[in-house]
Order: structure tokens, then sequence, then C-alpha cells
């Protein structure tokens, strides 16, 4: 996932992006979801329950 205000930001731009710079392909990601926030919980930690459900939710 990635957090961004730029609402054109394209998955696809930022792999191919990352790949010219030179970063390991297994470090690229396949996918990118761009998101307005990452879900907290109550306690300010990150809700990974709701980032899962947020990527598989297509």
């Amino acid at each position: 996932m990635l957090v961004t205000d730029c609402p054109d930001a394209a998955g696809s731009a930022l792999s191919a992006a990352a790949r010219e710079r030179g970063i390991a392909e297994i470090m690229v990601p396949r996918t990118v979801k761009v998101v307005d926030a990452i879900p907290v919980l109550g306690t300010g930690k990150t809700d990974y329950v709701a980032v899962l459900t947020a990527a598989s939710g297509d």
C-alpha cells in the first residue's frame, strides 16, 4: 500500500521507477494500492487486519 496525497499516482509507474533506480526485483512490489491513509487502531498502531482487507478488496 502506498499513502499519498497525489490522486494520479499509478502503481505501475511507481514500480517502474523503483526498477529504474536499480532496486532489486525482489524488493519491488508486484502490486501497489494507493490509499488516503493507513488504518490505525485506537492505540495508534497500524490495523493490519484492515490493511489486508483493503488490499484484497479490489
